[in-house]
């Protein structure tokens, strides 16, 4: 099954971690899509979503076994702030991916700074044009509260070979 990332689940050792059978197929984009931090996470922080928009939205397409997309959805939230979705992307057809449902989106949410690092060590690490790495690179942020959690996604992230 092919799975459209665009938010933390981007990187491929971050993917990879979560459901073991993910192959990455190469980095896709979605032209009349846009990217957010509101969706309401599980934690109270801004999570990405894409939604119908205008500056379109990079990602990166990967090949999954069907019983590791629902390990997926119970990690992401399914029926819980997410529904899983397809959508059609150019060169690789139709992928599965998350929607934010409309009752958790949140325009005055801020993600965590280690959430947004995710998502831009994962931008990054596809190479997605300097454009689109400098919009995530302006997102607000905020830090954890809870500094267990917060050391734990910092030392993921360290954790990860640089680009």
């Amino acid at each position: 099954m092919l799975y459209a990332a665009y938010g933390s689940n981007l990187h491929p050792e971050r993917l990879k971690a979560r459901v073991p059978s993910a192959r990455l197929l190469g980095a896709g984009y979605l032209g009349g899509w846009s990217l957010y931090f509101h969706k309401r996470g599980r934690d109270g922080s801004g999570k990405c979503n894409i939604a119908p928009g205008r500056e379109g939205v990079h990602l990166a397409v990967y090949d999954v076994d069907t019983c590791d997309m629902l390990v997926l959805d119970r990690i992401e939230g399914v029926g819980l702030g997410y529904t899983r979705e397809v959508v059609t992307v150019p060169d690789f057809g139709h992928c599965a991916t998350y929607l934010g449902s409309e009752d958790y989106l949140d325009d005055q949410l801020k993600p965590y700074c280690w959430y947004r690092e995710l998502v831009l060590l994962g931008a990054r690490t596809h190479g997605f044009d300097a454009d689109y790495v400098a919009m995530l690179e302006r997102v607000e942020s905020h830090t954890d509260p809870d500094p267990g959690r917060h050391a734990e996604h910092w030392a993921l992230i360290e954790s990860f070979d640089a680009p």
